[in-house]
């Protein structure tokens, strides 16, 4: 139900928990994307009901999948918002989570994790963004090069 809700917000601005993430599109493709978000939707509603899943629960752990996804792609410097400082929904709260970047990482207000930190290590692949002959050049490529481990040090605000 969450990864459901989780795909169809990719193209609702995830419900309005991060209005900035813009999917361009053409035109025509905007038929099958209203579909697709219509199609999950009427499923996962479906599915609530079903289990007797409380609305107000559902919202709640979707924003909690949106938090961590978000703070995960930022670790990735993969976030639609850059790797800058950055504020996220959070539920049951009025303030959001705000993540600074520092050298080693960043800070959390507020802080999420027990304990006075959290070190996570990032796997990363680097390879060239250009030069490759064909999609399966590229795969072959990031299939041989080797993994870095990159940490990162949270800490509270």
């Amino acid at each position: 139900m969450l990864v459901s809700k989780h795909a169809a917000g990719i193209y609702t601005g995830r419900y309005g928990t991060q209005t900035a993430l813009k999917v361009n599109r053409a035109p025509a493709a905007q038929a099958e994307v209203d579909a697709f978000v219509a199609r999950q939707e009427e499923w996962h509603g479906a599915l609530r009901e079903e289990l007797g899943v409380d609305g107000d629960e559902l919202w709640r752990n979707y924003v909690l999948l949106q938090v961590f996804d978000r703070l995960s792609l930022w670790l990735c410097k993969g976030d639609p918002a850059g790797h800058g400082r950055m504020e996220i929904m959070l539920p049951d709260r009025d303030d959001p989570l705000v993540i600074e970047p520092t050298d080693d990482g960043a800070t959390l207000d507020p802080f999420p994790f027990v304990g006075d930190e959290l070190v996570v290590e990032v796997p990363v692949r680097t390879v060239p963004l250009e030069g490759y002959a064909s999609d399966a050049a590229l795969a072959e490529t990031i299939a041989a090069a080797t993994v870095e481990r990159r940490p990162a040090r949270l800490v509270p605000a």
